[in-house]
């Protein structure tokens, strides 16, 4: 006889989680079914010569309230992210240093950068939070990709080129894959440009010297929660779910579905699910992101005056100083973003190459040397297909997306993709996480 829950979570990342503890607290019997091995979900915490880096989620800001209190509550402790030094920058063959936010750029081109994105900002504060559909532009924009608008308002050069860069390394996807309606939803739920772009007082302020995915690990001592069990099946009747994993069979009063859109492909649904809801996880596909570690026997970059924070149009699209302040071994974050995540996928050796290569480029030839040296390719990820969050393609938000949050029945949806505030981060996914558990309360 299956075993009774009042709610079955599937996915035991920070949303999954999260939901599980409120409705927990609020005398609900929840058992959380998690495929991988481990919790955390696309936070990724590992060991690495001597200390522990996040190869998944990994920076919080002070406007995150929620990952903020949780992470105090649980005593995960964080740290201030360097910013001492200039940060720099590579497209194509020309270089150059940034000031604050702002690049040195030729006078015409900064002009053109600045025009592209005033517009984008001016946009994002009219795209309602809970509903960006019902924007009175939403059609218009969402036929058109962030590189639509970027030849429409920057033309060529060094400012679409700097404004593609940046969008890339916010979506680990291609400007011309991301509607234009997405990116405007994303940045007015993000707190606007400045705030999911910089790092002191930024979406980058912190990071926790024990991993992000202390965090979830935290969560789930206290939770009844099954690794290595993927979910296959799931049937809602009139009065319970049936949830169907690889080992067992679980019945349900109700039941959240905390994955990325794209995995509720992988499920098999009895009865199908609306076909606005099958159709937004067709449209939905993850971005696509490899995260390296690279350490060094010292930070070698600030004796010449950098930061360690640099990006590119090529290889190596994001860096970051990612060194532990209480060692003397120097350490840079490195993420291959979109067209070149997907090149080096499934090649380790060659990305190894390509990425020390790149350091080389940006800070010399003491980058070529280091001592350890450690990556994850999100794309070959089976249980999430990517990373940072789903990519709203052309057209989806307008047609689909009144079925991202809607419950079908007694299935419900969580997620960073689902939500309102802070979408594709840690504190969207705990924000969907404190909705739906409200649901579930409010509908029983």
């Amino acid at each position: 006889m299956p075993t009774a829950h009042d709610v079955v979570v599937v996915g035991a990342g920070l949303a999954g989680l999260r939901a599980a503890q409120l409705l927990r607290a609020a005398g609900k019997r929840v058992l959380v079914l998690e495929a991988r091995e481990r919790v955390g979900g696309r936070t990724l915490t590992v060991p690495f010569a001597g200390r522990f880096i996040d190869l998944g989620a990994q920076w919080i800001g002070p406007q995150q309230r929620r990952v903020c209190a949780l992470a105090q509550t649980l005593g995960v402790a964080t740290e201030d992210q360097y910013v001492r030094g200039k940060a720099q920058w590579i497209l194509g063959t020309q270089r150059g240093t940034m000031s604050g936010l702002m690049p040195a750029l030729p006078p015409m081109q900064l002009l053109k950068m600045l025009v592209a994105l005033t517009r984008m900002e001016l946009w994002a504060r009219k795209v309602p939070r809970a509903a960006p559909w019902l924007a009175a532009r939403a059609s218009e924009w969402d036929k058109l990709s962030v590189d639509d608008h970027l030849q429409q308002y920057a033309g060529n050069g060094l400012a679409r080129e700097m404004i593609s860069t940046s969008m890339r390394v916010l979506f680990a996807a291609e400007p011309r894959d991301i509607s234009l309606l997405h990116a405007l939803y994303y940045i007015h739920v993000g707190g606007g440009l400045t705030e999911i772009t910089s790092t002191r007082g930024g979406a980058q302020h912190w990071w926790f010297p024990e991993g992000a995915g202390s965090i979830a690990t935290r969560l789930a001592r206290d939770l009844d929660v099954k690794l290595e069990e993927p979910v296959q099946a799931i049937a809602a009747g009139t009065s319970q779910v049936t949830i169907t994993s690889t080992r067992a069979r679980y019945l349900a009063q109700r039941v959240i579905v905390a994955l990325p859109p794209v995995l509720t492909q992988t499920l098999r649904w009895d009865p199908a699910l609306p076909e606005a809801r099958s159709e937004l996880a067709n449209a939905t596909p993850m971005g696509k992101v490899i995260k390296c570690f690279v350490q060094y026997e010292r930070p070698f970059w600030r004796d010449a005056g950098w930061s360690g924070e640099a990006f590119s149009d090529g290889v190596a699209g994001l860096i970051m100083d990612a060194t532990v302040p209480s060692t003397s071994a120097g350490t840079l974050a490195v993420f291959l973003l979109g067209d070149q995540a997907q090149r080096y996928s499934g090649k380790p050796e060659d990305r190894r190459r390509a990425v020390l290569s790149a350091l080389i480029q940006q800070f010399g030839p003491d980058a070529g040397h280091p001592q350890a040296y450690q990556d994850h390719d999100w794309c070959t990820e089976a249980y999430s297909r990517g990373c940072y969050s789903g990519i709203f393609g052309l057209g989806t938000l307008s047609a689909y997306g009144r079925a991202l949050r809607e419950p079908c029945g007694r299935i419900h949806w969580a997620g960073t993709e689902t939500a309102t505030d802070h979408e594709g981060y840690m504190e969207g996914a705990l924000e969907s996480a404190e909705r739906v558990a409200q649901e579930i309360l409010r509908a029983d």
